[in-house]
């Protein structure tokens, strides 16, 4: 089984990874109904048994949480102000980073970084979630204007705090799983290349480098296996002629069923996959945050683009997509924002900031 690693005495009380579920009426609904219980979009925050048939929304095929007319049209846009997130006013924002936040060409525009500073300033907590781990992040932090108070980082498992970057939860999982995926995947195909983060130290073979966004410490190593510890951190993998979307759908399937219910694997928001311990994700790591914050998950407005976005999207209070997204990405969201060369979360932080000016 996987074992949660704790670094600091405070994170040992706060150890609670699950978003918080409603027994009386949604807060997400202000008619009082409930969301229909198998439906794609069915509310997180209903429990299963409170959750009768509404009627369905006449835009997408599936019913639809009644605490809104329908949000999103198909033919284009959004219906929906991301300042009517329900009953609880925002306050924290989570970003994505590549793909959302930043450029294509992994930069911050200076709209964005004034919208950034904006909200900051309006009282918002300004949070990045990303797949990349917070210590490679100062330099955007800069960037901002220093207005990036938290990091979700390495897809859920390493949460820290600006300045710094202070690591205020560290999540670790048994080297042993690390190693025996690392022996199946290459069994299966010597060309599968890896890194390896541990308590010992971070290591990476020959092609991982050139697939990140920002720089990586330390010349490759001939096999991540040689690296010692006890505990695991993070895992990647890549592959010379496979996607990043295809190693997230066939990497479970060759960890086999001994192995797979004990680790998921996860687009880390670069050119890997991410193999961690099941159950670890964004909004795993949004919520631990969150709760360690003393915020609910009505007043977190999320934003993202890729596959390792879905489950925080869904947590928030209000889920916003960006336009080129995959379409199981718009299908989590309550919202669809232009696109990163259109400053689309420039655009949704200044109609949050306008609404709490108004």
């Amino acid at each position: 089984m996987t074992t949660p690693t704790t670094m600091t005495p405070r994170m040992m009380t706060r150890m609670m990874m699950t978003s918080r579920m409603r027994t009386s009426i949604c807060r997400r609904g202000s008619s009082g109904r409930w969301c229909h219980p198998t439906a794609a979009h069915a509310c997180r925050h209903c429990p299963p048994s409170l959750r009768p048939i509404t009627p369905r929304c006449p835009i997408r095929s599936w019913p639809t949480c009644s605490r809104a007319p329908c949000r999103i049209s198909r033919s284009g846009g959004s219906e929906a102000s991301v300042s009517n997130t329900g009953n609880a006013a925002v306050e924290l924002v989570a970003l994505d980073l590549d793909g959302t936040l930043l450029a294509p060409d992994g930069t911050l525009s200076t709209r964005s970084v004034a919208a950034l500073v904006a909200a900051r300033d309006a009282g918002i907590i300004v949070t990045v979630a990303t797949g990349r781990p917070p210590m490679i992040l100062e330099a955007i932090w800069e960037t901002s204007g220093r207005s990036i108070s938290h990091v979700v980082g390495s897809n859920g498992s390493m949460i820290a705090s600006f300045p710094g970057p202070e690591l205020i939860r560290l999540v670790g999982f048994e080297l042993d799983l690390a190693r025996e995926a690392v022996v199946r995947l290459r069994s299966i195909d010597p060309r599968h290349g890896f890194a390896l983060a541990t308590d010992a130290g971070f290591v990476h073979e020959v092609g991982f480098a050139e697939r990140m966004p920002a720089a990586v410490g330390g010349e490759p190593v001939p096999d991540v296996l040689a690296l010692g510890g006890t505990q695991a951190f993070k895992l990647m993998v890549f592959h010379p002629e496979v996607t990043v979307r295809d190693l997230v759908v066939d990497v479970p399937h060759a960890l086999g069923p001994d192995l797979a219910p004990h680790l998921t694997v996860s687009h880390m928001g670069a050119d890997a996959a991410e193999i961690g311990p099941t159950g670890l994700d964004k909004a795993s790591g949004l919520a631990w945050l969150c709760e360690h914050l003393g915020i609910d998950a009505a007043a977190v407005v999320a934003v993202g683009d890729e596959w390792n976005d879905v489950t925080m999207l869904q947590w928030a209070g209000h889920g916003v997509a960006m336009a080129h997204a995959d379409q199981r990405v718009l299908d989590a969201a309550d919202e669809i924002a232009p696109s990163n060369t259109e400053h689309g979360v420039a655009v949704v932080l200044e109609r949050l900031v306008a609404s709490i000016d108004r």
